[in-house]
């Protein structure tokens, strides 16, 4: 895939990053929550992380997902039995050419595991 740094980010957004991101793939599911309450949500898909942090990660998807749409994501970490249910809010996307895929920057919405650096460490 195309990439324009080594967190897989433009250098604008790579400047406004509030933590670290640690390079990763991690399976993740996600169902698009519509916005119009009179939509039944639908499963979206099903990717792999490129990076991911304390506030949010990178996925790629072949589809266009509007930002600001919330997303119910559930992430599949190596190290646990069980899969993290969370709820994410599409901040950006950007349409990669080259790779024919969007890559998407998700930001976590709601609580996280006490837990979570070590989770996403692999600790």
């Amino acid at each position: 895939m195309n990439k324009q740094n080594s967190n897989n980010n433009t250098p604008e957004q790579s400047e406004r990053r509030k933590s670290h991101r640690v390079l990763k793939n991690i399976k993740v599911s996600y169902t698009v929550i519509p916005g119009d309450t009179n939509v039944t949500p639908y499963e979206f898909g099903k990717t792999v992380t490129t990076n991911i942090g304390r506030y949010g990660f990178c996925m790629f998807v072949s589809e266009k997902i509007p930002e600001q749409s919330l997303i119910q994501i559930a992430l599949k970490f190596t190290n646990l039995k069980y899969s993290i249910q969370m709820l994410g809010k599409v901040i950006w996307s950007e349409w990669y050419e080259k790779d024919k895929m969007y890559q998407v920057g998700i930001k976590f919405v709601g609580l996280l595991p006490e837990n979570w650096e070590k989770i996403i460490s692999g600790e």
